[in-house]
């Protein structure tokens, strides 16, 4: 049976429970069907092509870069997959 203690408590475990899940997931894992579907992957095989450099991400100088295409997901800066543009 719950009482008001445990009910209270609940919402404090979701939270940071979601909290520890949102941090690892923000990266996109080449491996993620979507990431699959438009060939991405974390190291360019077009020289020069790379995700820092697309219009589609926001360069930020940063290993990582968000990215439109997944939601501004995070994703190697030296990525690239088949909806590359350059800027």
């Amino acid at each position: 049976m719950f009482n008001r203690r445990k009910i209270l408590s609940l919402p404090l475990v979701l939270t940071a429970g979601s909290v520890f899940a949102s941090t690892s997931s923000k990266i996109v894992n080449p491996n993620e069907p979507a990431a699959k579907a438009i060939g991405y992957v974390e190291k360019t095989p077009k020289p020069g092509a790379v995700c820092s450099n697309c219009t589609l991400a926001k360069n930020t100088g940063e290993k990582h870069v968000p990215c439109a295409i997944f939601q501004n997901r995070l994703v190697n800066a030296n990525g690239w997959c088949k909806a590359y543009a350059k800027r």
